[in-house]
């Protein structure tokens, strides 16, 4: 079976999280290239196709290492969660972020605009609320 689309650049490192039909790619280095990732991509299992995802607004830090899952809340609202990790440039980290993720259904939708709160912690200190504008599979 080949998969086809926007194929992401092997890497190290990365989170694989599912959702739905999708997989969630998150950061990961190359280390031949002494390059960390800072990108997100998603593969549509149905259609075996990857779709690079844009980002605009709050960028989280490149990194590789970290985990990353996805949460229900009680309300059947679905969360992205990322921990940690690390970097040639920031070292270990212990940040935490999430988003907040469009309904499933909603993911196959061409430049659906989808707005996500990002809030940024550092130790036990919440840094403050931040929003983005997440652009689901471009």
């Amino acid at each position: 079976m080949s998969v086809k689309g926007d194929v992401p650049m092997p890497r190290s490192g990365h989170t694989l999280t599912s959702y739905g039909p999708y997989v969630f790619l998150f950061r990961g280095i190359d280390f031949s290239e002494e390059a960390v990732y800072n990108d997100i991509y998603i593969l549509d299992t149905k259609a075996w196709e990857w779709h690079y995802v844009g980002e605009k607004g709050v960028e989280i830090p490149a990194r590789n290492a970290h985990s990353t899952c996805v949460l229900r809340k009680a309300d059947n609202d679905a969360v992205l969660v990322i921990f940690g990790g690390a970097s040639p440039e920031h070292g270990p980290m212990g940040d935490t972020f999430y988003a907040f993720l469009p309904p499933v259904d909603s993911i196959g939708e061409v430049y659906v605009p989808y707005t996500a709160s990002i809030l940024l912690f550092t130790s036990n200190d919440v840094i403050g609320p931040l929003t983005c504008l997440f652009l689901v599979m471009m």
